[in-house]
């Protein structure tokens, strides 16, 4: 900060003649010339006062006496800082390094050679050891990119280019939309095996905001969606879900997509979201499957039920244990009709390579959780 200070110098003040209302300007000009004559102007650079704490401030109090005069606090504290500079000790002078010495300096590395050491997710580990190094690089399942299996609304930018009912996979038509609306045998069904679900709450956008472009919102809890200055329920935000899934190469499909082979069978693992009322067809079923028929006892190394601490068997989840049905169906919804889908757990159970291939699957996926 800069203040200017002016200073005037040492004259008669009964030479200078006062300014009065009907002075002339040719009159005040040659006064203000002669002010600039007398007047001495200093500049002092001042740096800004820093913001002392109450207790540092009290001790600055006790430093002066009432006369603004330095105290006898003042002169012991001056006294007791020489002392201390007079005893401490002076630095040890710098050895220069001798003839011949390595001088070792720190030196930002700027490619840091790859490793399959510990550093790496146990995905990273297994792809560079069973691919004889490779695919290096530490790779986790969020880099796995699964196709997403949707079905065409009548709304939306899919709505421009196909039909209503159409169903993708990916980029591809997997189905085309029944001709008969009534034959229900034309209608699409696929097996699959669902190995993750996760709820979402998706927020509702009016049909002005669709025309927009814009986007709806997703959070993971209710929180999330009050923190957003929402609600829940008929109006605000509706709950959907996110499943991965395996889906069963369906007669007659031979784009390219389906070849992950699990015992003699070709599957293609795919997202599906099941938003509005798919939720309650599709997702409540396969939720509701997770407090029976989808739980398995633990066992020890002996082979028998694990007992928890109320005396009864500890059991565990596991959602990949039977085939489902996904079913494309027709419902009215309102004064429209429009397509949703149906889970149906068929009494079928899979196979070891496909446990191993979910397991495997799910190790990746915790470990990119928790990084």
């Amino acid at each position: 900060m800069i203040r200017i200070i002016t200073v005037p110098f040492r004259g008669d003040p009964s030479n200078q003649k006062p300014e009065t209302r009907n002075q002339k300007p040719e009159s005040r000009k040659q006064m203000i010339m002669a002010l600039r004559k007398r007047v001495k102007t200093v500049e002092i650079e001042q740096e800004a006062p820093p913001v002392a704490h109450p207790a540092q401030m009290a001790q600055q109090t006790e430093m002066f006496d009432g006369n603004n005069q330095p105290s006898q606090a003042l002169h012991v504290s001056a006294q007791k800082a020489v002392k201390q500079a007079q005893e401490a000790p002076e630095p040890a002078p710098q050895q220069a390094p001798a003839a011949g010495a390595m001088v070792t300096t720190q030196k930002r590395e700027e490619n840091v050679p790859a490793t399959t050491g510990g550093d790496l997710t146990p995905m990273g580990r297994a792809l560079a050891a069973s691919s004889s190094g490779a695919i290096q690089g530490d790779f986790d399942y969020t880099d796995v990119k699964f196709p997403q299996l949707k079905v065409v609304q009548g709304s939306g930018q899919m709505s421009g280019t196909y039909g209503q009912g159409t169903v993708l996979l990916g980029d591809e038509v997997l189905a085309y939309p029944p001709r008969d609306l009534k034959d229900r045998s034309q209608f699409l069904s696929l097996r699959f095996v669902p190995f993750t679900m996760k709820k979402w709450f998706r927020e509702t956008l009016t049909a002005e905001e669709q025309e927009t472009g814009m986007l709806p919102r997703s959070v993971d809890s209710v929180q999330a969606v009050i923190r957003a200055g929402g609600t829940v329920g008929y109006g605000g935000w509706r709950p959907a879900g996110e499943h991965h899934i395996l889906i069963e190469q369906p007669e007659g499909a031979d784009n390219g997509m389906f070849n992950l082979e699990l015992d003699g069978k070709r599957y293609c693992p795919a997202v599906f979201w099941a938003n509005s009322g798919n939720y309650r067809d599709f997702t409540q079923p396969i939720f509701n499957a997770c407090s029976g028929v989808l739980r398995n006892p633990l066992l020890d190394k002996s082979g028998k039920p694990v007992i928890g601490d109320n005396g009864f068997p500890v059991h565990s989840i596991c959602l990949h244990k039977f085939v489902w049905e996904w079913r494309l169906v027709r419902k009215q919804a309102g004064d429209f009709w429009v397509w949703r889908t149906d889970s149906v757990r068929l009494p079928e159970e899979t196979g070891e390579q496909l446990h191993a291939w979910c397991a495997e699957s799910l190790s990746g996926m915790e470990v990119s959780d928790a990084e």
